[in-house]
């Protein structure tokens, strides 16, 4: 798995250098929210301007990544910044499934800090409805994690005590060496729990890696 700071701290910046309004969405945007899924890229909503079209074309430059236009359903158009030797692979779109209008998609989303600038990150419930709008098989199979991750989220505000610790009471363990945790939960929700319990702008290890004849790693 690779660590996407770095990718982040970068884009903090730069889009503050350029003015770029953007919001992080897709499942960059859902690892922010504590949903335990990874990606090989980071995709972003911008305003459909023509001043924005200039700046993506700067940020390309300055990130020294190529700058690819992909023809999506309809009269839609993604455009890609890439640069495959340091793994960029980074996503924006100006009409995205689901979401009716940019400026909701920033208001409902939250700040995240990476060095002394932010990105916004929408919010799960808008991640939510693009995917299932989306429809497409990808982004049908996280539905469950998401929809999962989104009521530990909802439990985690009404929490006031963390539950207790309790240890494994399996007597084929031995006496002198620690007994393992006991977690009588699902596997992915103590997943999500434990991500949830660290900041967010620690839960950057969420981009797979692509692999020379194709497929990725983690």
């Amino acid at each position: 798995m690779m660590n996407a700071k770095s990718i982040l701290v970068e884009l903090a910046q730069r889009f503050a250098d350029l003015r770029l309004d953007a919001v992080m969405i897709g499942n960059a945007a859902a690892a922010f929210q504590g949903a335990p899924v990874t990606t090989l890229d980071i995709d972003f909503m911008v305003k459909w301007t023509d001043d924005n079209y200039r700046k993506l074309a700067l940020l390309a430059q300055q990130m020294k990544c190529l700058f690819i236009e992909m023809k999506l359903p309809g009269d839609n158009y993604m455009y890609r910044l890439e640069n495959r030797e340091k793994s960029i692979y980074i996503d924006f779109l100006f009409v995205a499934a689901g979401i009716e209008s940019f400026e909701g998609l920033k208001e409902r989303g939250m700040d995240v800090f990476f060095g002394e600038h932010s990105l916004r990150i929408a919010s799960l419930e808008d991640i939510l409805a693009s995917k299932r709008m989306a429809g497409r098989p990808k982004d049908l199979a996280v539905l469950p994690i998401l929809e999962m991750t989104l009521d530990e989220n909802e439990d985690n505000k009404s929490k006031t005590e963390p539950a207790p610790i309790r240890y494994s009471t399996d007597p084929r363990w031995p006496d002198d060496l620690p007994k393992p945790i006991r977690v009588d939960e699902d596997p992915d929700r103590h997943l999500i729990r434990s991500l949830l319990s660290i900041p967010p702008n620690e839960r950057t290890n969420f981009l797979r890696v692509p692999l020379p004849n194709g497929g990725s790693a983690i």
